[in-house]
């Protein structure tokens, strides 16, 4: 049975509460991507009781990301002391990896 499985697991992120404003894209995934996303929004049920869109899962797992790779970290602090006000211009002069 999933529930007495997923007693046993522990998710990598919290509760999301945000509620910023929502800014709309389109992206397309391969099929087994979006089947791991959909079997992890049932595990993220089960476990907080809470429904969860796609998009919000998506954002959360990549701001986590984002947030925990230094080298982007080390980007954005530059661009703030900089004083660039939009990431379209500092993302043209941007260095570092690409194509994560």
């Amino acid at each position: 049975m999933l529930t007495t499985f997923i007693g046993e697991l522990s998710v990598k992120i919290g509760r999301i509460t945000k509620n910023d404003p929502i800014v709309r894209t389109s992206i397309g995934f391969h099929q087994s991507f979006v089947d791991d996303l959909k079997s992890y929004l049932e595990l993220y049920k089960e476990t907080y009781g809470d429904e969860l869109s796609q998009a919000q899962l998506i954002e959360e797992v990549m701001t986590k990301f984002m947030d925990s790779d230094k080298d982007f970290q080390k980007f954005l602090k530059a661009q703030k002391d900089s004083g660039a006000t939009t990431t379209a211009s500092a993302s043209s002069s941007y260095t570092g990896t690409q194509g994560v």
